[in-house]
């Protein structure tokens, strides 16, 4: 049996039949959750209390829902909820509470919700993820606390989390990663860190994330890139840092990176592309470093990236383009050096990309074009 009503009630019902597997309550104009209100609801699987003006949640609402399976309280101006809240609902696997005002997780996670998979709690009001928080969390693949306010994580806030596959903390406040954060995300697949202030990174704050394929860092305030930060992930991992104000990549930061098919450091403060800077990253076939200020790319900058189809660089200030300093990219189809301010090239410039294609260099200060034996597409 399902039951739906939309009437703009001002109330939760009170004549609910009792076999209704469904109850759906959505935009309505509740304040409140009594007590018992669902206690004869001993079959209902789903419970959707979204879209209401519900504020307050009182101690026992949810008793006598053993079969529920899946609790929405999305979109309504929950504040707080009671420590025992979801005690009783030992069957629930999917948890909504997403643009609610919750500022806090009070010890709202208790061992009788050991099946939960999906805890969605982004857009509150969240500043601080305390320690052992979601420890009874031990099947939960799926938590999302995007758009909060956190600013601080404390050791062991994620204890417990040991099947978690996606986690997603952007658009918060975070400053640091220290180490060991991530210890117990033994699972995850994805982690999204953009949109925050990250500016420094410890070198073991990725330490025990051997499965992970997506790391989201962009739009961070990072300065600086070390040889050890990515040194505990897998080769595989696909890192997105564009947007971050990276100056300075130290020699040996991608040296695991052996699987990164594309790298993107566009947006960030580069000024020069230093020798070997890239060595490691032998399959990447795309490297974007639009808009940064580059103005110097030393001789072997690109040595190792003997798969790059692709080169990136509109935006930067590029003066000169010099004898030999794309040799080493031999299977580059695009070049793009658009919006700098090249004003010579020399000779040689272009030896050695035997597979170019695509060359763009509109929007520089060049008067002359530079012969081309086997000439590429070329946009001035």
């Amino acid at each position: 049996m399902f039951y739906r009503t939309y009437w703009n009630l001002l109330e939760v019902p009170k004549d609910i039949p009792d076999q209704s597997v469904e109850v759906r309550l959505k935009g309505n104009n509740f304040q409140s959750i009594p007590s018992n209100i669902f206690s004869h609801l001993s079959n209902c699987s789903l419970l959707d209390l979204s879209y209401n003006g519900i504020s307050k949640i009182n101690p026992g609402a949810f008793i006598g829902l053993v079969s529920l399976k899946y609790l929405i309280l999305s979109d309504n101006k929950i504040k707080y909820l009671p420590p025992t809240i979801f005690s009783n609902l030992v069957c629930l696997t999917e948890l909504y509470l997403e643009y609610n005002v919750l500022s806090c997780f009070n010890p709202v996670f208790p061992a009788s919700l050991k099946g939960l998979s999906k805890l969605w709690v982004y857009r509150n009001s969240i500043t601080t993820l305390s320690s052992n928080t979601f420890t009874n969390l031990s099947l939960c693949t799926d938590l999302w606390l995007t758009d909060n306010q956190i600013s601080t994580i404390e050791d062991q806030a994620f204890s417990g989390l040991r099947s978690v596959i996606k986690l997603k903390l952007d658009g918060n406040l975070i400053e640091n990663l220290f180490a060991n954060i991530f210890q117990d995300l033994t699972q995850c697949k994805r982690l999204f860190l953009c949109d925050n202030i990250i500016s420094s990174i410890d070198d073991d704050a990725f330490q025990g994330m051997d499965t992970l394929e997506e790391l989201y860092l962009y739009n961070n305030a990072l300065t600086a890139i070390s040889r050890s930060v990515f040194k505990p992930l897998p080769t595989w991992v696909e890192v997105e840092i564009h947007g971050n104000q990276i100056s300075t990549i130290e020699l040996g930061a991608f040296d695991k990176w052996t699987s990164l098919e594309e790298m993107w450091l566009l947006k960030n403060s580069i000024k020069i592309l230093t020798a070997n800077t890239f060595l490691g990253l032998k399959n990447c076939k795309l490297l974007n470093v639009n808009e940064n200020e580059i103005s110097q790319i030393e001789q072997g900058a690109f040595n190792g990236l003997t798969c790059l189809e692709e080169l990136w660089m509109f935006e930067n200030s590029l003066t000169v383009l010099f004898n030999n300093q794309f040799s080493s990219l031999s299977q580059c189809q695009q070049l793009i050096i658009h919006h700098n301010n090249v004003s010579r090239i020399q000779t040689k410039a272009f030896n050695g990309l035997a597979s170019l294609e695509v060359l763009d260099l509109s929007h520089n200060m060049l008067a002359t074009v530079v012969y081309m034996s086997e000439a590429p597409v070329v946009m001035l």
